[in-house]
């Protein structure tokens, strides 16, 4: 058992957190919290511990009443969730991929659509909404325009699974090709029908 004071080499007792550049691993003294006692090995710098208590004992004078008093609203704010902070908007926020998303309560009935932190894609939302019940995870929700965040009921077509999806995206890309061709090819008889 070791003595309290004792200084010893990370590597020694199996801490080796890290090499320094001499190619020594770091220190480490036996320490007791001056809180509660615990005894535990301490880096240590210049021959003293870098901690004088313990994990527990250190979070227990971090977070007291007072403390928390002197904290500043911003550094709450980052603490509170939801509708208690400042910086709420409502729930609502865009991807990056363009899709608008919406925090759900877990109170709420479509929650169970919902992923691991409460959020739900809005257009799925709507459409949930307006069947009245959740959708199942391999219903797709298509944007007939394209533009994700346009999440309109009337924009919004509910198709079972992917099987039915990627057939009617393909179609709906080779339609908007093909419409393109016949701009160009009636834009190049306009040009050659005009006299010089």
């Amino acid at each position: 058992m070791p003595q309290i004071g004792e200084i010893r080499k990370g590597r020694e007792i199996g801490r080796c957190k890290g090499v320094s550049k001499a190619g020594l691993s770091q220190n480490y003294i036996y320490h007791a919290c001056e809180a509660c006692g615990v005894e535990r090995w301490v880096e240590c710098v210049a021959g003293r511990s870098t901690g004088r208590r313990c994990r527990d004992c250190q979070l227990r004078s971090i977070h007291t009443k007072e403390v928390w008093g002197k904290v500043s609203k911003t550094v709450k704010a980052k603490n509170l969730r939801g509708e208690r902070s400042t910086n709420w908007k409502g729930g609502y926020h865009r991807t990056p991929d363009g899709y608008m998303v919406m925090q759900l309560q877990p109170t709420d009935f479509y929650y169970p659509m919902a992923n691991s932190v409460g959020i739900v894609r809005e257009h799925r939302l709507v459409m949930a909404r307006h069947l009245n019940r959740c959708l199942l995870p391999w219903e797709i929700v298509h944007h007939k325009n394209s533009v994700r965040d346009d999440n309109r009921l009337e924009n919004l077509v509910l198709i079972k699974g992917h099987a039915n999806h990627l057939p009617f995206t393909a179609l709906r890309k080779e339609n908007n090709q093909l419409k393109c061709r016949i701009r160009e090819l009636e834009e190049q008889l306009e040009n050659e029908r005009k006299p010089l």
